[in-house]
Protein backbone atom coordinates (compact mmCIF):
# COMPACT_ATOMS: atom_id res chain seq x y z
CA UNK A 1 0.00 0.00 0.00
CA UNK A 2 2.67 2.23 0.75
CA UNK A 3 4.20 1.75 -2.26
CA UNK A 4 1.36 2.44 -4.23
CA UNK A 5 0.82 6.00 -2.76
CA UNK A 6 4.88 6.88 -3.00
CA UNK A 7 4.18 5.83 -7.12
CA UNK A 8 0.76 8.34 -6.74
CA UNK A 9 2.69 10.98 -5.28
CA UNK A 10 5.61 10.71 -8.09
CA UNK A 11 3.11 10.60 -10.49
CA UNK A 12 1.00 13.57 -9.38
CA UNK A 13 4.63 15.32 -9.15
CA UNK A 14 5.03 14.76 -12.68
CA UNK A 15 2.05 16.03 -13.88
CA UNK A 16 2.28 18.87 -11.66
CA UNK A 17 6.03 19.99 -13.14
CA UNK A 18 4.00 18.91 -16.13
CA UNK A 19 1.47 21.68 -15.61
CA UNK A 20 4.03 24.05 -14.35
CA UNK A 21 6.18 24.08 -17.60
CA UNK A 22 3.57 24.36 -19.62
CA UNK A 23 2.49 27.25 -18.19
CA UNK A 24 5.76 28.61 -18.06
CA UNK A 25 6.70 27.81 -21.66
CA UNK A 26 3.00 29.12 -22.81
CA UNK A 27 4.01 32.14 -20.82
CA UNK A 28 7.30 32.85 -22.04
CA UNK A 29 5.75 32.16 -25.50
CA UNK A 30 3.46 35.06 -24.41
CA UNK A 31 6.42 37.37 -23.48
CA UNK A 32 8.04 36.81 -26.92
CA UNK A 33 4.75 37.72 -28.70
CA UNK A 34 4.42 40.75 -26.35
CA UNK A 35 7.87 41.53 -26.88
CA UNK A 36 7.28 40.88 -30.87
CA UNK A 37 4.38 43.41 -30.82
CA UNK A 38 6.11 46.45 -28.63
CA UNK A 39 9.09 46.04 -31.44
CA UNK A 40 6.87 46.36 -34.50
CA UNK A 41 4.52 49.45 -32.35
CA UNK A 42 8.31 50.77 -31.39
CA UNK A 43 8.95 50.68 -35.07
CA UNK A 44 5.51 52.41 -35.73
CA UNK A 45 5.92 54.88 -34.12
CA UNK A 46 9.81 55.96 -34.74
CA UNK A 47 8.84 55.96 -38.59
CA UNK A 48 5.85 58.75 -37.61
CA UNK A 49 7.73 60.65 -35.49
CA UNK A 50 10.53 60.56 -38.62
CA UNK A 51 7.78 61.30 -41.10
CA UNK A 52 6.76 64.27 -38.62
CA UNK A 53 9.99 65.67 -38.36
CA UNK A 54 10.46 65.96 -41.72
CA UNK A 55 7.32 67.86 -42.50
CA UNK A 56 8.00 70.60 -39.58
CA UNK A 57 10.75 72.95 -40.20
CA UNK A 58 11.76 75.08 -37.05
CA UNK A 59 12.93 78.17 -38.80
CA UNK A 60 14.97 79.66 -36.39
CA UNK A 61 16.70 76.52 -35.48
CA UNK A 62 18.04 76.06 -38.59
CA UNK A 63 18.89 79.77 -39.69
CA UNK A 64 21.02 79.71 -36.55
CA UNK A 65 22.75 76.65 -37.11
CA UNK A 66 23.53 77.29 -40.67
CA UNK A 67 24.09 81.09 -40.21
CA UNK A 68 27.89 80.37 -39.50
CA UNK A 69 28.57 78.91 -42.98
CA UNK A 70 26.82 81.15 -45.27
CA UNK A 71 28.74 84.55 -46.42
CA UNK A 72 28.25 87.47 -48.12
CA UNK A 73 30.48 87.55 -51.76
CA UNK A 74 31.67 90.79 -53.24
CA UNK A 75 32.95 91.32 -56.58
CA UNK A 76 34.27 94.64 -58.71
CA UNK A 77 30.61 94.07 -60.11
CA UNK A 78 28.06 92.99 -57.48
CA UNK A 79 27.24 90.68 -54.59
CA UNK A 80 26.13 87.55 -53.84
CA UNK A 81 26.03 84.63 -51.47
CA UNK A 82 27.71 81.76 -50.68
CA UNK A 83 28.01 78.47 -48.03
CA UNK A 84 31.06 76.44 -46.64
CA UNK A 85 30.59 73.20 -48.93
CA UNK A 86 34.46 71.35 -48.54
CA UNK A 87 37.17 71.73 -46.13
CA UNK A 88 40.16 69.43 -45.66
CA UNK A 89 41.58 71.39 -42.56
CA UNK A 90 43.31 74.08 -43.91
CA UNK A 91 41.24 75.57 -46.73
CA UNK A 92 37.62 76.00 -47.56
CA UNK A 93 35.62 75.56 -50.59
CA UNK A 94 32.74 78.36 -50.57
CA UNK A 95 29.79 77.23 -52.80
CA UNK A 96 27.95 79.54 -55.32
CA UNK A 97 26.56 80.24 -58.72
CA UNK A 98 29.08 81.14 -61.63
CA UNK A 99 27.26 84.70 -62.30
CA UNK A 100 28.55 85.74 -59.09
CA UNK A 101 31.96 85.37 -59.32
CA UNK A 102 32.33 85.86 -63.27
CA UNK A 103 33.35 89.21 -63.38
CA UNK A 104 36.04 88.80 -60.59
CA UNK A 105 38.09 90.48 -62.88
CA UNK A 106 42.30 90.19 -63.12
CA UNK A 107 43.65 88.57 -61.54
CA UNK A 108 40.54 86.84 -60.13
CA UNK A 109 39.63 87.60 -56.61
CA UNK A 110 36.60 87.88 -54.31
CA UNK A 111 36.17 89.34 -50.79
CA UNK A 112 34.21 87.10 -48.33
CA UNK A 113 32.23 88.70 -45.61
CA UNK A 114 30.53 87.58 -42.64
CA UNK A 115 29.38 90.12 -39.87
CA UNK A 116 32.58 92.30 -39.33
CA UNK A 117 34.74 89.10 -40.52
CA UNK A 118 36.58 89.16 -43.76
CA UNK A 119 38.28 86.82 -46.46
CA UNK A 120 40.15 86.88 -49.81
CA UNK A 121 39.17 84.07 -52.28
CA UNK A 122 39.92 82.84 -55.64
CA UNK A 123 37.82 81.29 -57.90
CA UNK A 124 38.68 77.85 -57.58
CA UNK A 125 36.58 75.60 -60.13
CA UNK A 126 33.02 76.64 -62.02
CA UNK A 127 31.03 75.03 -64.54
CA UNK A 128 29.18 78.28 -66.55
CA UNK A 129 26.73 76.17 -68.39
CA UNK A 130 25.38 74.63 -64.88
CA UNK A 131 26.04 78.13 -62.89
CA UNK A 132 27.89 76.92 -60.27
CA UNK A 133 31.20 77.49 -58.90
CA UNK A 134 33.54 77.04 -56.09
CA UNK A 135 35.66 79.82 -54.44
CA UNK A 136 38.75 78.66 -52.37
CA UNK A 137 39.80 80.62 -49.48
CA UNK A 138 43.31 79.81 -47.02
CA UNK A 139 41.18 79.83 -43.95
CA UNK A 140 39.31 76.89 -42.18
CA UNK A 141 35.71 77.89 -42.17
CA UNK A 142 32.50 75.99 -41.08
CA UNK A 143 30.77 74.27 -44.05
CA UNK A 144 27.47 72.57 -44.50
CA UNK A 145 26.43 69.03 -45.38
CA UNK A 146 24.36 67.57 -47.73
CA UNK A 147 20.74 66.64 -46.99
CA UNK A 148 21.07 63.70 -49.75
CA UNK A 149 21.30 59.83 -49.39
CA UNK A 150 19.68 57.55 -46.49
CA UNK A 151 16.28 57.99 -47.62
CA UNK A 152 15.98 61.77 -47.39
CA UNK A 153 16.00 62.95 -50.68
CA UNK A 154 14.04 66.40 -51.08
CA UNK A 155 10.24 66.03 -52.22
CA UNK A 156 7.05 68.06 -53.69
CA UNK A 157 5.88 69.67 -50.50
CA UNK A 158 9.09 69.45 -48.09
CA UNK A 159 9.08 72.44 -46.28
CA UNK A 160 12.76 74.66 -47.08
CA UNK A 161 14.38 77.73 -45.86
CA UNK A 162 16.33 79.51 -48.60
CA UNK A 163 19.24 81.61 -46.89
CA UNK A 164 21.43 84.41 -48.27
CA UNK A 165 21.88 88.29 -48.19
CA UNK A 166 19.72 89.91 -50.97
CA UNK A 167 20.51 93.51 -51.94
CA UNK A 168 23.60 92.92 -49.76
CA UNK A 169 21.73 92.74 -46.37
CA UNK A 170 23.57 89.46 -44.40
CA UNK A 171 22.09 86.80 -42.68
CA UNK A 172 18.18 86.67 -44.15
CA UNK A 173 16.21 84.07 -44.32
CA UNK A 174 12.64 83.31 -46.25
CA UNK A 175 10.63 79.69 -45.86
CA UNK A 176 8.41 77.75 -48.27
CA UNK A 177 7.58 74.35 -49.53
CA UNK A 178 9.27 72.99 -52.43
CA UNK A 179 7.13 73.36 -55.32
CA UNK A 180 8.88 70.67 -57.48
CA UNK A 181 11.75 68.99 -58.72
CA UNK A 182 12.38 69.71 -62.40
CA UNK A 183 15.35 67.85 -63.41
CA UNK A 184 18.28 68.87 -62.04
CA UNK A 185 16.69 72.19 -60.42
CA UNK A 186 14.28 72.29 -57.66
CA UNK A 187 11.54 74.60 -57.63
CA UNK A 188 10.11 76.61 -54.60
CA UNK A 189 7.74 79.43 -53.21
CA UNK A 190 10.66 80.36 -51.12
CA UNK A 191 11.29 84.50 -51.42
CA UNK A 192 14.79 84.52 -53.77
CA UNK A 193 15.84 87.64 -54.36
CA UNK A 194 18.67 89.76 -55.99
CA UNK A 195 21.90 89.48 -54.31
CA UNK A 196 20.47 85.80 -52.57
CA UNK A 197 22.51 84.15 -55.28
CA UNK A 198 24.87 81.38 -54.26
CA UNK A 199 23.14 80.43 -51.10
CA UNK A 200 21.64 77.33 -49.40
CA UNK A 201 18.66 75.96 -49.98
CA UNK A 202 17.79 74.09 -46.51
CA UNK A 203 16.04 71.41 -45.58
CA UNK A 204 13.91 70.50 -41.77
CA UNK A 205 17.29 69.13 -40.52
CA UNK A 206 19.31 72.29 -41.97
CA UNK A 207 21.17 70.18 -44.29
CA UNK A 208 21.65 71.76 -48.06
CA UNK A 209 19.52 70.54 -50.90
CA UNK A 210 20.18 73.33 -53.74
CA UNK A 211 22.20 76.64 -54.19
CA UNK A 212 19.59 79.45 -54.47
CA UNK A 213 19.72 81.10 -58.24
CA UNK A 214 16.98 82.84 -59.43
CA UNK A 215 13.76 84.24 -58.81
CA UNK A 216 10.93 85.64 -60.85
CA UNK A 217 8.15 88.15 -60.40
CA UNK A 218 8.74 91.91 -58.80
CA UNK A 219 10.39 91.26 -55.20
CA UNK A 220 11.01 87.80 -55.49
CA UNK A 221 7.46 86.97 -54.93
CA UNK A 222 7.17 84.85 -58.20
CA UNK A 223 8.97 80.78 -58.10
CA UNK A 224 12.41 80.50 -57.50
CA UNK A 225 14.57 77.92 -58.41
CA UNK A 226 17.98 76.05 -56.88
CA UNK A 227 20.50 74.17 -58.76
CA UNK A 228 20.23 70.49 -57.00
CA UNK A 229 23.59 70.54 -54.61
CA UNK A 230 25.09 67.42 -55.84
CA UNK A 231 26.08 68.99 -59.44
CA UNK A 232 28.90 70.70 -56.93
CA UNK A 233 30.16 67.36 -56.40
CA UNK A 234 31.74 66.95 -59.64
CA UNK A 235 33.81 69.96 -59.55
CA UNK A 236 35.74 68.76 -56.46
CA UNK A 237 35.45 64.86 -57.44
CA UNK A 238 33.53 63.94 -54.50
CA UNK A 239 30.82 61.44 -53.62
CA UNK A 240 30.16 62.76 -50.01
CA UNK A 241 26.66 63.79 -51.65
CA UNK A 242 25.71 61.53 -54.55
Amino acid sequence: MRDVILVLVLLALVGYQFHVSSRVGALEEKLRSSRRELYALTTDVRSELDHVENRVLDAGTVAQEAAPAVFTIYTPDGQGTGFGFFSDGSSTWIATNFHVIQHAGAPATVVIKQGGEEWSGRPYRWDAAADIALVKVDSVLPVLGSGYGQGHDPKRGDPVLAFGSPEGFQATATVGIISAIRSRWIQTDAQINPGSSGGPLLNVRGEVIGITSVGFGAGGSGPGFAIDVRELCTLLDLAECE
